[in-house]
């Protein structure tokens, strides 16, 4: 009796330390954060222009305190990068850009559409994924997104390619940047 008992407690500690043991090492391999999430950083500009108009002509809308975060999600095809952003950018009426701009366009089935109030940007958002002494590991870009003038623009989406462990394990650090590449109605 006295050897089954002792037996018995044996394995319920076994199976306490080995319970403990693998919610210790779960918990260390996720991301930073109780929840996996990681609060971007934004880059000295957050916001670059690559548009076929000069800057000067038209008016530029500038992005007031870009903010988010970042956790990494698995996947079957791997690990990819999941974001969570506000963009405010300050509000740009369409009144404000040159006449060439502000006209209307006329559609095959004989109706015209005048432009919108605000100015609407397409851009797409980059990540660089830095370890903790700040090094990059790696870039990453998600798809392209309308954002418009005068509004917060919260964005939730997955970026483009995978993550390899490695990377995903060092990550620390998270810096996020738009490029916008057209806008409406200045690039027709």
């Amino acid at each position: 009796m006295k050897r089954t008992l002792t037996i018995l407690m044996v394995a319920v500690v076994s199976f306490v330390l080995g319970a403990g043991c693998m919610y210790l090492v779960q918990r260390k391999s996720r991301a930073p954060g109780r929840d996996g999430w990681i609060s971007v950083t934004v880059t000295n500009f957050p916001i670059g222009y690559a548009l076929d108009y000069p800057i000067g002509i038209s008016p530029t809308p500038k992005v007031n305190g870009l903010s988010g975060k970042v956790k990494f999600l698995t996947r079957d095809n791997g690990t990819q990068l999941g974001y969570m952003l506000k963009i405010p950018v300050e509000s740009v009426p369409t009144k404000s850009l040159p006449l060439k701009d502000r006209q209307e366009t006329k559609l095959p089935d004989g109706t015209s559409i005048g432009p919108p109030d605000q100015l609407h940007l397409e851009g797409q958002f980059d990540f660089v994924l830095k370890d903790a002494d700040g090094f990059e590991l790696q870039r990453i870009s998600a798809l392209q997104q309308n954002l418009s003038a005068g509004d917060d623009n919260e964005r939730q989406g997955i970026a483009d390619g995978t993550i390899a462990p490695s990377v995903q394990e060092k990550t620390k650090k998270v810096e996020v940047s738009v490029s916008v590449k057209s806008c409406y109605p200045c690039n027709k």
